[in-house]
């Protein structure tokens, strides 16, 4: 994967979301304008992508969705930072904010242009108020805010915009004027920026927001963090993964506010995939509401009264959901879903019966998914005969006991000819930690594509991969195989051997374990606790293969490790989106 070319940002309630391009410019979803900007030097106006003595670069501060592009300049750089806040009373906003690092004073312009360049740019009219600032409406709707005064300066592209630059023809700020038609396609806000200070914009698809109402893109950054910190918690030395990890965690809160309008097979698995990840950070309640939506979506009927292959993939998705979802919350709640459940596996065997795509593995996999999502549901309510009456239907499906595991989906995606070469490479590396063994050829690429932060900008398509990622780290603490043991650090590079690990809180199944690793001399000293896993068998094949425990919890000396282990005969663990009597789930 390389890196996208945009990156996502949004508020936590999804209310408001836009992308940022590799150069800073910023596109509101479903709008057909761009903000963009450009600088003034020595050297004279130049855009964002020529400005500095090389490419922009682009991070995510502190991993969260708050996009910094850096333009160097003659002894410093200019710092561009885009996200999404709340002003004092609730209403979401785009921010962008551009600090001046460099020595010397430069000209700063924000410039309004079209999207696509065979687009023309909507009626634009600007004012300032009496308060000094300087407001933009386009159609009509006050949508971007300059807190300061500004000369407006147009053009009908970017070279007659540099050219009226240049010669300082503009409207001016505190006479306001309009443009409209092909022959002003760019509209700049012109203000000098001297060394050490900051400018901010302000933009929002309705009504205008005076950035002076909202907080900085460093608070935005700590209040993310708060939101990305909780649930399982994995601490291994792989600090380009780990703060890739942080990244995707916010990416998979902005995803579940995502398409909500989407209900095809491919929102469904995505969902699946996303409430996952939400388990793993300790977001079962949202997780949960993913599933509550499909209830909506599905019903007794949904989907699966069409008879199709999608339907029975999305609909064994949807029922994954549910049962991953069953353990975080109190059993009225799920009490209310049974009508829907039990329509939803009625339709799911009568979907089967019809669809020519039944027999596949994708939807073997998936329906068997779904099935053991059922069954987690009906066990948390005390409907024990009826969760042994689908277990009776799931074990008379033939491939039942082997859709099971990302490696066994990876081959359904094989088969399927669909799967996206990101997600692909994902699952291969998800089932080589599976067998004990690092997945060195399968994540080199992930790695290799972030920059020297080791944060690579998730795009507005990889929403599947952020969930991928959450959830491949927290295989990598601990996961389960299909016989129900449970591996603690199934996979170890030697890069690690010497070095202290810990997992906290990693969810098996309805429980949970944890565990550190201290080192005496050669040898790794292991520390664990669990809950909820009972009677359960605890394995290290990472760091001794010989090793086993049944005790909830305690402490061993382990053998000293000779090398790293390669391919066991360890069996995948099941399926990680539902819960069921043998598999289980890495939630």
């Amino acid at each position: 994967m390389t890196t996208t070319a945009e990156t996502f940002i949004a508020d936590l309630d999804g209310e408001l979301a836009a992308t940022v391009g590799v150069d800073g410019a910023v596109r509101l979803v479903d709008r057909d304008w761009v903000l963009d900007w450009m600088v003034a030097t020595e050297a004279g106006w130049r855009s964002a992508t020529d400005a500095g003595t090389g490419a922009p670069r682009q991070l995510l501060v502190d991993q969260a969705p708050v996009v910094q592009t850096s333009l160097r300049l003659d002894g410093g750089q200019l710092v561009h930072r885009a996200f999404v806040a709340a002003d004092r009373d609730g209403i979401p906003t785009v921010v962008v904010e551009v600090r001046n690092d460099s020595p010397h004073a430069v000209g700063m312009a924000f410039v309004l242009r079209p999207a696509a360049a065979d687009q023309s740019l909507p009626p634009v009219e600007w004012v300032s108020d009496g308060a000094g600032e300087t407001i933009v409406r386009i159609d009509g709707r006050a949508v971007a805010v300059l807190p300061d005064p500004a000369e407006v300066v147009t053009g009908a592209g970017d070279d007659a915009l540099i050219r009226a630059l240049v010669a300082g023809s503009g409207g001016g700020a505190a006479a306001g004027g309009a443009a409209a038609g092909p022959e002003v396609s760019r509209v700049a806000l012109v203000r000098p920026l001297p060394h050490t200070l900051t400018t901010r914009i302000s933009l929002s698809p309705v009504t205008g927001v005076s950035p002076t109402r909202v907080a900085d893109g460093e608070a935005v950054a700590r209040g993310w963090a708060r939101h990305t910190r909780g649930g399982c918690r994995v601490e291994l030395p792989e600090p380009v993964l780990r703060d890739l990890v942080a990244a995707s965690r916010a990416q998979v809160l902005l995803a579940v506010r995502a398409d909500r309008d989407d209900i095809g097979v491919g929102r469904a698995v995505t969902d699946a995939r996303l409430a996952e990840a939400l388990r793993a950070m300790g977001q079962g309640r949202l997780a949960a509401g993913l599933g509550a939506r499909w209830l909506t979506h599905l019903g007794a009927k949904g989907l699966v009264e069409d008879g199709s292959g999608d339907a029975v993939a999305a609909t064994g998705a949807a029922l994954a959901i549910l049962g991953g979802a069953a353990r975080d919350l109190e059993p009225g709640e799920i009490e209310e879903w049974l009508p829907e459940v039990s329509g939803m596996l009625v339709g799911l065997d009568k979907s089967e019966r019809r669809a020519s795509t039944a027999g596949t593995p994708w939807d073997r996999w998936w329906a068997d998914a779904g099935r053991r999502g059922a069954i987690a549901v009906l066990r948390s309510v005390g409907q024990d005969r009826a969760a042994a009456e689908v277990a009776v239907r799931r074990s008379q499906d033939r491939g039942a006991e082997a859709a099971s595991g990302s490696e066994v989906l990876l081959g359904a995606l094989d088969e399927r000819g669909a799967a996206a070469p990101s997600w692909r490479r994902l699952l291969a590396a998800r089932a080589a930690i599976a067998r004990g063994r690092w997945p060195e050829d399968d994540l080199r690429w992930l790695l290799s594509a972030t920059d020297l932060t080791g944060v690579m900008p998730l795009g507005v398509d990889d929403h599947l991969v952020a969930a991928e990622v959450v959830s491949l780290w927290q295989d990598l603490g601990a996961t389960e195989c299909s016989d129900g043991t449970i591996m603690l650090l199934p996979a170890v590079r030697s890069r690690w051997l010497g070095h202290p690990l810990e997992a906290h809180d990693v969810a098996i199944g309805s429980g949970s374990v944890g565990f550190a690793i201290r080192w005496h001399g050669e040898r790794p000293a292991l520390l664990w606790e669990s809950r909820g896993v009972e009677g359960r068998t605890l394995t290290c094949p990472g760091l001794d293969p010989s090793w086993s425990s049944t005790e909830e919890r305690g402490d061993a000396l382990l053998a000293a490790p000779s090398s790293v282990p390669v391919e066991s005969a360890i069996e995948p663990p099941a399926p990680p989106d539902a819960d069921g009597e043998s598999g289980g789930s890495l939630s």
